[in-house]
């Protein structure tokens, strides 16, 4: 049994407005000026991550003919001019993964996103006069790069930033801009760090449209729990703040239940941009330890790439069918 799913654990911090088909007239019906408080800039952020982030599942406005060239032509570089904000054009930043192996995933997001704005630039009723323009930026999905990402949005002037989707990047980005004070509004970085608030060490200005990853650990324990799965396996396949903060969180969440036995699993293999092969065989071996044993539910905190590798390792080594549960977290 395959259990890929994205937990949504309820929570007061949550902006969770992915499932309202069209929320944008219902919940912006009297912003009429670029000028407003920032408050109401966090509220369209919000609005156009959470469409960003379901756009993914089933939007097919993805023709890279169209979507590659765009992004090309509105990127941010530190050679760029400062932005502008008055009152017909508002540039909002777009930290978003352009380049390494997660870049080909983030396609449909991106096109997602330009579909909303295109939508909501055409409408009277909800920006009347105003023009949202977006500044790409590459965070690569790492550290980094995002942190890189947040400065130079922050250089041209942005009042407002969506992204970076991944952990990492968005730790970097939300540290580069903690001094100004940007808002940065993520649709999938999870990592539990990010709810740090302290105005001089933490991450003041980020906020996110789903639930920290503290709250999807408790609902894979509760799970487990609930079908009396009491041996289970963690399964992680790289390191970094997303898959360590869940493996923290989910550890933490079972010995609170006293009813969940983990085994870690955290196999040191090779990097993606490596040889394959070797990848491949290394991945396997871990795959083959825990054949070994008799635990046969799996937790698996792992990003979307990873998980492409891990499925047909699974397959060719028969752990799928009858006797194994794989669950996945939101991959």
């Amino acid at each position: 049994m395959l259990l890929f799913l994205a937990f949504s654990y309820s929570s007061p911090q949550t902006f969770n407005f992915l499932f309202l088909s069209h929320p944008l007239p219902l919940l912006l019906p009297t912003f009429s000026s670029c000028c407003r408080p920032h408050h109401h800039l966090l509220l369209l952020l919000t609005l156009l991550a959470s469409l960003q982030y379901s756009a993914h599942s089933f939007y097919a406005y993805t023709d890279e003919l169209y979507v590659t060239p765009y992004i090309a032509s509105h990127m941010c570089s530190f050679d760029s001019p400062v932005a502008v904000v008055n009152a017909t054009v508002i540039q909002i930043g777009i930290s978003a993964v352009l380049s390494g192996p997660s870049a080909s995933w983030e396609t449909n997001s991106n096109a997602g996103l330009l579909l909303a704005l295109d939508d909501i630039n055409s409408r009277s009723d909800i920006l009347p006069g105003i023009t949202l323009v977006p500044v790409f930026a590459d965070d690569a999905g790492e550290y980094t790069p995002g942190f890189l990402s947040g400065f130079c949005l922050q250089r041209m002037g942005v009042p407002v930033v969506i992204g970076p989707s991944y952990s990492d990047a968005a730790i970097g980005a939300s540290l580069s801009l903690r001094e100004s004070g940007i808002p940065l509004v993520s649709q999938s970085a999870t990592s539990a760090q990010l709810n740090d608030r302290d105005a001089s060490t933490g991450y003041p200005s980020f906020s996110r449209i789903i639930p920290s990853d503290d709250q999807q650990t408790l609902a894979l324990v509760d799970l487990c729990v609930k079908m009396g799965w009491d041996k289970v396996v963690a399964l992680t396949l790289s390191s970094g703040s997303y898959t360590e903060s869940l493996l923290s969180a989910f550890l933490s969440a079972a010995a609170v239940s006293e009813k969940v036995n983990v085994h870690v699993s955290s196999p040191d293999l090779p990097p993606s941009s490596g040889d394959p092969i070797e990848r491949a065989k290394a991945l396997e071996s871990a795959l083959a330890a825990i054949k070994s044993t008799s635990r046969r539910v799996v937790v698996c905190f792992a990003y979307y790439d990873e998980v492409l590798e891990l499925l047909p390792a699974l397959s060719s080594l028969g752990m799928i069918g009858s006797d194994w549960v794989w669950i996945g977290s939101d991959a």
